[in-house]
């Protein structure tokens, strides 16, 4: 696996809906090595960056999870208070203003309400619109990763987030968007990346083990 994300730059990434599939999104975050080739984000190199920069990196990370691939809430706490506790956490703003900028993402990915449900009793399309506001909520945002963001979704979120993506590309924020068959074409903007990585049969192309530039 290789590839460079810049700022301002959109990478998209295809894999097979089905049978083997890189960990692309854990070797963008650092949370995974790679065992052949290098992922560069921003700059970064998470084999031989330090601990504290890479973590200092990873709280400018927005990311919307594949849900199919394990837990992406914390259970015992609502969703709203799942938005919120990165923040609460570090401490870096006050709790007041972290609140108004999550209501305000929210109203775009159409919440009147943040919803105040646990995890469990919530539907896919709530927690999939839920996560793409915490993956914006970052006060400084580098570089975010979608990972099937519009699988299930409502068609609102896929209309907002082609639109959130734009404003921070344009505002130097790298992107990485990890699609397979699951997501209808259309959601994936294309048109909008500096190119494209593909696993296995790509359903554009229709060629195999192909990478574009």
């Amino acid at each position: 696996m290789e590839f460079c994300i810049r700022r301002g730059e959109l990478w998209i990434v295809e894999l097979p809906r089905a049978g083997a599939r890189p960990d692309v999104a854990g070797a963008a975050s650092g949370t995974s090595k790679v065992l052949e080739g290098a992922v560069r984000v921003l700059g970064c190199d998470w084999a031989t960056d330090n601990l504290d920069a890479a973590e200092a990196a990873r709280r400018r990370t927005g990311r919307v999870f594949d849900a199919r691939h394990g837990p992406i809430w914390l259970q015992n706490l609502h969703i709203g208070e799942n938005l919120l506790l990165p923040h609460t956490i570090t401490g870096c703003e006050p709790v007041a203003e972290t609140m108004r900028r999550m209501e305000a993402i929210g109203k775009e990915f159409g919440f009147d309400e943040i919803p105040k449900t646990r995890p469990s009793v919530t539907s896919h399309r709530v927690s999939q619109s839920a996560q793409c506001v915490r993956a914006f909520m970052r006060r400084q945002l580098d570089f975010l990763i979608l990972e099937v963001p519009t699988r299930q979704a409502d068609a609102l979120v896929a209309t907002v987030l082609r639109r959130k993506v734009a404003e921070v590309l344009d505002g130097g924020c790298g992107v990485l968007w990890i699609t397979d068959r699951s997501e209808a074409d259309g959601n994936v903007p294309r048109d909008l990346a500096k190119g494209a990585v593909f696993y296995g049969k790509s359903r554009w192309t229709g060629e195999e083990d192909v990478d574009e530039d």
